[in-house]
């Protein structure tokens, strides 16, 4: 959190968020909102896939909006799912071109 409060600015990246109720209306509203109680600037930006693999829509937002650190929860699926099949995490941790916090 230290780093986000410490941020000019913080974007909470939903990437395909149309169709998931699950998310509400406005998904990452509420996370955009709890970093603002703790004093983060945070804004949330919207992006569709259009199929693309998710870690390469990450890694082109990060490089084109002149990220400079990326914080990421890591292995959301299965372990054995990401050994077999690789992942997003995967991706971001050996291509990144900035800084990456990591949380589990």
């Amino acid at each position: 959190m230290t780093f986000l409060v410490a941020a000019k600015s913080v974007t909470v990246l939903v990437i395909d968020p149309l169709g998931r109720p699950q998310y509400g209306e406005e998904p990452a509203a509420g996370i955009a909102r709890n970093l603002g109680r703790h004093g983060a600037c945070a804004r949330v930006a919207r992006m569709a896939s259009d199929d693309a693999p998710i870690a390469q829509i990450i890694l082109g937002y990060a490089v084109s909006s002149g990220s400079d650190l990326l914080v990421l929860g890591a292995y959301s699926h299965a372990r054995w799912r990401e050994l077999l099949l690789g992942g997003a995490t995967r991706t971001l941790l050996t291509q990144m071109r900035v800084p990456v916090l990591v949380s589990r």
